[in-house]
C-alpha cells in the first residue's frame, strides 16, 4: 500500500483528533513504569531528550505528534494510549481537516 493510500484510508478511519492531554499526563509514566523502562532508556529509545520526556511525564510539555508516535514505538504501546481524544472539538468536519493536517505531513513510517 503506497503512502497516499495508507493516509487517506487512516485519516477515514480516525473520528477525532488525537492529542496529549495535560491531565492524562499520568499515562505516561504509568505505561513506562509497567513496561519497566526508565525514564532515559525510554527516551533514548524514543530519540527525545530526556528532560523533555520529563517535563511530558509532569505535564509541563505537550508532546507534538511525532513525538507521541515515537514515545509510543519505544514503550511498545499504541499510541492512542498515551493520547485521548480532544473533546474540546465536536464538529465533525473541523476534526477531519485537522486529522488530515497532520496525517498528510506525516512520513509511512511514522503511520505505521
Amino acid at each position: 500500500m503506497d503512502a497516499a493510500r495508507f493516509k487517506r484510508k487512516l485519516s477515514r478511519r480516525v473520528k477525532s483528533i488525537i492529542t496529549i492531554s495535560l491531565g492524562h499526563r499520568k499515562r505516561v509514566r504509568s505505561i513506562r513504569r509497567a513496561a519497566k523502562i526508565t525514564q532515559e532508556d525510554a527516551a533514548e529509545r524514543a530519540q527525545l531528550n530526556a528532560k523533555y520526556l520529563g517535563e511530558i511525564e509532569r505535564g509541563e510539555k505537550r508532546p507534538s505528534f511525532d513525538a507521541i508516535l515515537v514515545l509510543a514505538k519505544a514503550l511498545h504501546a499504541p499510541p492512542t494510549a498515551l493520547s485521548q481524544f480532544d473533546r474540546e472539538e465536536t464538529d465533525e468536519k473541523t476534526l477531519r481537516k485537522k486529522i488530515e493536517t497532520l496525517v498528510s505531513k506525516s512520513t509511512l513510517e511514522q503511520l505505521q
